[in-house]
């Protein structure tokens, strides 16, 4: 019940900062839908915090399905907002987490430096995108916990050849000291911006429902104006019988 009344407020919120409910007069403003996955305890809802509200808690409750928050940020002078949403790591919930895949723009695969189980865990995380989200977003790969390299057990080395490996891009940061986060989702919003602006394919791949949806409709069209012309001379055979 609490998943589909957020899941239902993300979809009013959608609508109204997308600008279409503006006294008549649409304005586009762009919203940017990404999506935070990664194991339990990494640090996704502290790097969540930290970018909109510049926050941490060492209190934060697991998520349980799935949370989102909503920034209004300019991007390169233009108005722009960001619809982040919080996933849970637990297996349980997996099924809940991805029916909020769809429409995703980016993703941020977070892994706890301190913690080499969840880096290996990416793996299937970058799985569950490729699986679950068309056509491809983009992806950053980020290695969380930063202020306790002291207890580091993934090697940045190792995690630069993953993303190298699967054409990501590599950050680390610190959500408690606040470390590179803004850099980091700020980096994933222009990416995004720049590749709806280069690339062609995505456009058309929207557009082809309605090409496909055209000629289905033209017959009835044609139909309902060529049978009055057909039927013309029936009113005269009417009258005749009578």
């Amino acid at each position: 019940m609490i998943f589909r009344l957020r899941y239902y407020l993300a979809f009013l919120s959608t609508i109204f900062t997308s600008g279409v409910l503006c006294g008549g007069e649409y304005r586009a403003t762009p919203l940017f839908k990404i999506i935070i996955l990664g194991d339990s305890g990494v640090g996704k809802s502290n790097l969540l915090s930290a970018f909109v509200d510049d926050t941490f808690s060492d209190e934060t409750l697991t998520t349980i399905g799935v949370d989102f928050q909503t920034k209004e940020l300019s991007l390169d002078g233009r108005r722009t907002r960001a619809q982040i949403w919080d996933t849970a790591g637990q297996e349980r919930f997996h099924a809940m987490s991805r029916s909020i895949y769809t429409g995703s723009r980016g993703v941020v695969l977070v892994f706890d430096i301190t913690n080499e189980s969840s880096f290996t865990a990416m793996g299937f995380w970058l799985n569950e995108v490729k699986k679950h989200i068309f056509p491809a977003p983009v992806m950053l790969l980020v290695g969380n916990k930063l202020d306790l390299e002291h207890h580091r057990q993934v090697k940045k080395s190792a995690a630069q050849h993953f993303a190298e490996e699967n054409g990501l891009s590599y950050i680390e940061t610190s959500a408690r000291e606040r470390t590179q986060v803004q850099k980091a989702f700020m980096w994933l919003l222009r990416a995004i911006d720049a590749q709806k602006e280069l690339a062609p394919a995505a456009p058309a791949a929207l557009a082809a429902p309605a090409a496909l949806a055209a000629p289905a409709a033209t017959p009835p069209k044609q139909r309902v104006h060529l049978v009055p012309s057909r039927e013309q001379p029936q009113p005269k055979k009417t009258s005749c019988k009578c």
